[in-house]
Order: structure tokens, then C-alpha cells, then sequence
């Protein structure tokens, strides 16, 4: 409605328009994607400026694959600066934002340690 151009998948989107939405997506095609139960690991767009959770886990494992979505940094193709939004307030259950940072480190220097 405001101009920018978005789309959305899920678990029940077909896969070939799946890869059609993370193709226009990778290429700037598309400014926002948002997803339920898809792109939580394995997916792979390190120019990732922003990352948005909006739901609870309690699984570390499964949020550091999340936040990591847009915490590549430079040295591995991503961006300088990522924003993570977390909805639910999920590092909470992890850590104080000092310890997330730390375990993230790596991946904000401009080359890997």
C-alpha cells in the first residue's frame, strides 16, 4: 500500500514461486521478505540490512541461525550494519546484549579473526 515492494512465504508456497520470490528478492527486485517457518537456517542473502523475529524460541541454536540471517558483515559478503528487530524479546532468554554481541563478533569485522 505504501510503495514498497514486498512479498511473503510460508511452508505451503510452492516451491518454484518460492525461488522465484528469493531470486527477485537477492536481486533487489524486492525490498522486503517476510516468511512464517521458512527462512529460519539455510538461507543464504548475506546483503541483509535488516532482520526481523517475531516469534518466541528456546532453541539458542535455532536464534543464532535467525540473527544470523543479517550478520554476515563484509568480510562474508553482507552488510556493515544489520538492524535486528526482535519481537518477543527472545535474547532475554540468552544472554545480556553484550554476550549476544560477542558471540556475533566475527561477523561485524571487516575480516574473519
Amino acid at each position: 500500500m505504501r510503495g514498497v515492494r514486498s512479498a511473503s512465504v510460508d511452508g505451503e508456497t510452492p516451491l518454484a514461486r518460492r525461488a522465484a520470490v528469493i531470486s527477485a528478492f537477492k536481486s533487489g527486485q524486492i525490498a522486503v521478505l517476510t516468511n512464517f517457518g521458512v527462512f529460519t537456517t539455510g538461507f543464504d542473502v548475506p546483503a541483509i540490512s535488516c532482520v526481523v523475529i517475531a516469534r518466541p524460541t528456546s532453541s539458542a541454536v535455532l536464534y543464532s541461525q535467525m540473527v544470523g540471517r543479517g550478520l554476515r558483515g563484509p568480510a562474508f559478503g553482507g552488510t556493515r550494519e544489520c538492524v535486528l528487530v526482535d519481537v518477543v524479546d527472545n535474547f532475554d532468554r540468552f544472554g545480556d546484549v553484550e554476550t549476544i554481541y560477542e558471540e556475533f563478533r566475527i561477523y561485524w569485522n571487516d575480516r574473519p579473526s
